[in-house]
């Protein structure tokens, strides 16, 4: 995980990297949105956006936290 020790409200971006692999078609979407989702109940800013990648380095979600 990087980027979640920065937070100045305006634009914070967090990025979450995995071992899962595939884009936003895998079977891995699910797992994704839900480590997104668990990373903005314990995060919290005005705009903030939180990203989740596979071992392959493709985006399998995303959400806003």
């Amino acid at each position: 995980m990087t980027g979640a020790d920065k937070s100045n409200d305006i634009l914070d971006a967090a990025e979450v990297f995995t071992d899962h692999s595939g884009g936003f078609m895998s079977e891995n979407v699910g797992d994704a949105k839900l480590i997104a989702s668990a990373f903005a109940s314990c995060y919290e800013s005005k705009n903030g956006l939180v990203t989740v990648y596979g071992k392959d380095g493709d985006m399998i979600s995303d959400g806003n936290y």
